[in-house]
């Protein structure tokens, strides 16, 4: 759910700030699942659990995207903003 229409808002992701919650969310479902102490590195375990950092993660799911509606016919060249291709 954290990534529906990636597409259309991965730039934000480029933002410290947003980088900073997406880190947070991160963390806490990397707590959940792997219930570590609390002061476990978050690089540590999105390691071993596999996971890769959501703004990376973000980016992928957009550049995906991307390249499916590309092939598909579906993307209208000119109709996005400037650096949203």
């Amino acid at each position: 759910m954290l990534v529906y229409a990636a597409v259309v808002w991965w730039l934000r992701v480029e933002l410290g700030t947003a980088r900073t919650m997406l880190e947070c969310i991160q963390r806490l479902a990397c707590l959940a699942i792997a219930g570590p102490i609390r002061t476990t590195p978050t690089a540590a375990m999105e390691i071993l659990l596999g996971l890769p950092p959501l703004d990376l993660y973000i980016k992928n799911v957009a550049t995906t995207s991307c390249y499916r509606l590309k092939t598909l016919g579906h993307w209208v060249q000119g109709s996005v903003p400037k650096g949203y291709i």
